[in-house]
C-alpha cells in the first residue's frame, strides 16, 4: 500500500492506497482504499524520523502506530481471522496431511473453540506410529481440558516416554507438570 497523511490542528488523516507508483502525486486523484481520520497525541519526546510500526500484535488484532516530531497516532487494527481459518480447517481435513490435522487440532485448542473436533484431529496423529512427542502432548493437554483426567494421565505418560526417548526436556517437563 501507499499511505498519505494529513496533520491537520488536532487530528491526522490517513489515507491507504493500492500501491502503483513510487510518485505520491499520481495518487491524489485516486479514491483511497481506507480513509482514517483520529485525534492524535501529543508527546514529550521528539521522533525526528517518521516511524511507522505495530505493537501489541496478536492473531487477531494490533496497533498500528506513527510517531512524528511531536506526535503519536495509535490505531486499532481488527481483522476477522477466526471465519477464514475455521473455513481453512474444513477444506484442509477433507483429505489432508498429518501436519495439517495437528495444525487444526492446536488452532482449535490454542482458541478454545470445539476442543471435542481437536481431539478427533489430534487423534488422526497420535494413532499413527509416526507420531511425535509433541503431537502425543498436545493430545493430553486437550484431554485436560475437556476434563477427561484418566485419558489424559494416560497420553501424558505416552508423551513423557516419547520426550525422554527424544531427549526433549521441555517436554518431559511439561508432561510431568500434567501428570501431577
Amino acid at each position: 500500500y501507499t499511505i498519505i497523511s494529513e496533520i491537520e490542528k488536532k487530528k491526522w488523516t490517513i489515507k491507504f492506497y493500492n500501491y502503483h507508483s513510487s510518485n505520491w502525486n499520481t495518487y491524489l486523484a485516486e479514491v483511497p482504499v481506507v480513509t482514517i481520520s483520529q485525534q492524535f497525541l501529543k508527546t514529550q519526546d521528539v521522533v525526528e524520523s517518521l516511524t511507522m510500526g505495530l505493537s501489541h500484535a496478536v492473531l487477531d488484532e494490533a496497533k498500528f502506530f506513527i510517531l512524528w516530531d511531536k506526535i503519536k497516532l495509535e490505531l486499532d487494527l481488527k481483522v476477522n481471522i477466526h471465519e477464514k481459518i475455521m473455513q481453512d480447517i474444513e477444506r484442509v481435513v477433507q483429505g489432508t496431511s498429518s501436519n495439517e490435522y495437528f495444525q487444526a487440532a492446536t488452532y482449535l485448542h490454542e482458541q478454545n473453540v470445539d476442543l471435542e473436533r481437536a481431539l478427533v484431529y489430534v487423534r488422526k496423529v497420535t494413532s499413527q506410529e509416526s507420531a511425535r512427542f509433541f503431537h502425543l502432548y498436545r493430545e493430553a493437554a486437550i484431554l485436560k481440558d475437556l476434563g477427561r483426567e484418566i485419558e489424559m494421565k494416560a497420553a501424558a505418560r505416552r508423551a513423557l516416554e516419547s520426550a525422554q526417548k527424544a531427549g526433549n526436556e521441555d517436554f518431559v517437563r511439561l508432561n510431568q507438570l500434567l501428570l501431577k
